[in-house]
């Protein structure tokens, strides 16, 4: 509704939206996002791969970033691996994995991998965890597709 050169939208109106409208509707609100992937891997060494806009800068000192996650109510493979296993990466997503990147948020069975589904390459590699002694293999991806031409 117009008024006073603004529009206005009621809840009724939201959810009277068409889906993908009020998908784009909802997810523009809060303005332009950066696009990150969240690698995890789980204790059964399946790797898992998950895009989401929700990566938040949370201190300094100490150096605490984190991720807002979709609540729980279905299967969450990327929060189950990461409160298992407590490892995970933030990677960025670039302009030359928009698509693939995009591409992990289909919904796919816990035994597949979305990094394969979207052509991205897995790198494991052992890393301490800070102040502990202990180590643990930690995923990261690369952008480099397997299909070069």
């Amino acid at each position: 509704m117009l008024k006073d050169n603004l529009w206005t939208i009621d809840r009724k109106g939201i959810e009277e939206m068409e889906r993908i409208r009020r998908l784009n509707f909802i997810n523009s609100i809060s303005g332009y996002k950066a696009a990150n992937l969240v690698g995890t891997i789980s204790t059964g060494g399946s790797t898992n791969l998950a895009i989401v806009s929700s990566v938040v800068h949370l201190s300094s000192s100490p150096a605490v970033i984190g991720f807002i996650q979709r609540p729980t109510v279905v299967p969450r493979h990327t929060y189950r691996n990461i409160r298992s296993t407590g490892w995970y990466t933030i990677n960025q997503v670039h302009r030359d994995i928009t698509d693939k990147a995009h591409y992990t948020s289909a919904k796919f069975d816990e035994s597949e991998s979305e990094f394969e589904h979207a052509d991205l390459t897995v790198h494991t590699r052992k890393v301490t965890r800070p102040h502990s002694s202990g180590r643990a293999d930690c995923g990261s991806w690369s952008a480099t597709s397997r299909n070069t031409t």
